[in-house]
């Protein structure tokens, strides 16, 4: 037991033989890391005895964790769970997920650090390439070493490149730049239309880095960016009165 005084009743024990004699048993299941207490006992008629109490402390070993599922997983983005199912009788040092575009990522490759203290996290992957393959596993580090989980694998989605109608006035020319993040054709015209269109489905190149930097928009347009144009705006409206 963990506790002092270990009982036949009441705690974990082993059975070996009858009768006078001597003997020995093999305790399994322990955790690593941890203080035991043990006593020998014997059972007649009369009710059970209890030998002299005996204390061990177990070896500390490498953490236990898992590499649980992936989730929400984008054209630059994926995020994963994990558990830390040990510590292996030894404070946690370090916890994270690596990850790489090979099998086997170690520390060695992109890794990110988890700081919360609960048995389960979960971490965000940003900035990853399109339509590309990627290995995770969940680690942890103690005094014994360092620990992976599992290695998960997925792929990361497509982006579909665009091609937009350049009316002026209007929002395309804010948001697109020719030949840089889609293409933009004259209004009115079919053919130009269907000339982007070839064009990108005959230069997949040209179609993946305009899909690629398409999703930098949502950085120039994000949510706090246009609070704060629109504070700036009114807070210089007001001030102009």
């Amino acid at each position: 037991s963990k506790n002092g005084n270990p009982t036949a009743e009441r705690d974990s024990k082993t059975v070996n033989g009858s009768g006078q004699a001597d003997f020995s048993a093999v305790m399994t299941g322990l955790e690593p890391g941890t203080l035991y207490y043990v006593r020998a006992y014997a059972t007649n008629g009369e009710g059970t005895g209890y030998g002299e109490q005996r204390s061990f402390s177990t070896a500390k070993a490498l953490p236990v964790v898992r590499t649980v599922q992936m989730d929400n997983v984008t054209a630059n983005s994926a995020s994963v769970s994990c558990s830390l199912v040990s510590t292996g009788g030894d404070a946690i040092k370090e916890r994270g997920i690596v990850w790489s575009t090979h099998s086997s990522p170690t520390m060695g490759d992109n890794k990110q650090v988890d700081k919360g203290t609960k048995d389960t996290y979960s971490l965000s992957l940003n900035g990853l390439d399109v339509a590309t393959q990627y290995y995770v596993r969940a680690y942890a580090v103690n005094s014994i070493g360092t620990a992976y989980g599992e290695e998960l694998s997925f792929t990361t989605g497509k982006t579909v490149p665009v091609v937009s109608t350049d009316h002026t006035p209007g929002g395309a020319r804010m948001l697109i730049n020719n030949h840089e993040n889609g293409l933009l054709v004259p209004m009115r015209n079919p053919k130009a239309m269907a000339d982007a269109m070839t064009e990108f489905a005959d230069n997949p190149k040209l179609a993946k880095i305009c899909g690629q930097n398409a999703k930098n928009v949502l950085n120039r347009f994000s949510l706090n960016k246009i609070i704060d144009k629109w504070e700036e705006y009114i807070v210089s409206f007001i001030a102009s009165k």
